[in-house]
Order: C-alpha cells, then structure tokens, then sequence
C-alpha cells in the first residue's frame, strides 16, 4: 500500500500459488521482493526461482546467514532477531522485517521527493472525501 500511495506499482502477495503466478509473468523489467525469516521457505524458494529463470530482479529480506533464497537474489538485506522456541507469531522477525520494508519505501519516496509528495497529497485529499 505504501508504494502504491507514491503511484509505484505494486502487487502484495501472500498466498503461495498465487506468488507462483506473478513470478510466471514478471520479466527482466521487473523487481520482486521476497521476505522470509529462514531463507528456506520451500514456497518462497518456487516462486524465486520461477523469478530468475524470467530474469526479474530478486530483492530479499531474510535473517543473517546462509539460505537458498539469498543465493537466489540479486540483492539481500539481512534482518536480525532473535525467535525463541515459544514464537509467537514470529514477533521479533516480523518487526524486522517490517522495518526493512519502511525503508525500501523511503529509499523510493526520496528518489523523487517532489513526486512522492504530490502522490502522497492527492491519495490523502482523496481519503480525505470519505472519512466521517
């Protein structure tokens, strides 16, 4: 949603076959992220490599270490947290990576600032006339 408020086209996919999908149609042109706390997440790992083979652009986010998914991109940013045997939903990894993904949205709202506010007002004008 952050993207799309900058007028970046952008898909968010969670469910796997559905990733496989997009990965079946995205091409050189095209930047895809893939978030996994382990690297090694089998579907993630289908849909990247359905990626390369189309030659997109493969950015990750992925805890330290070694992973097949790593390998895979063409850009990873590491992620650090520590998950104990109790995950509660993955807390600390989660918050990780939600951070790293404000800022890829910054990184891109600032390559055109000027662009990005203007986008950013309209989206809000626009909210602006439905709220109550």
């Amino acid at each position: 949603m952050k993207l799309r408020r900058i007028n970046k086209f952008c898909i968010a996919q969670g469910e796997s076959h559905e990733q496989l999908v997009d990965a079946s149609f995205i091409n050189q042109k095209d930047v895809i992220i893939f978030i996994s706390n382990s690297g090694k997440t089998k579907e993630i790992i289908s849909a990247a490599l359905v990626a390369k083979e189309n030659k997109a652009k493969i950015i990750s986010i992925t805890k330290l270490g070694a992973s097949m998914l790593a390998e895979l991109s063409d850009i990873v940013l590491y992620t650090s947290s520590l998950e104990g045997e109790f995950r509660s939903a993955a807390m600390t990894s989660r918050i990780s990576q939600f951070c790293m993904v404000d800022a890829l949205f910054a990184h891109c709202a600032y390559t055109d600032i000027d662009r990005s506010v203007r986008t950013l007002e309209t989206t809000y004008r626009t909210f602006q006339k439905y709220k109550r």
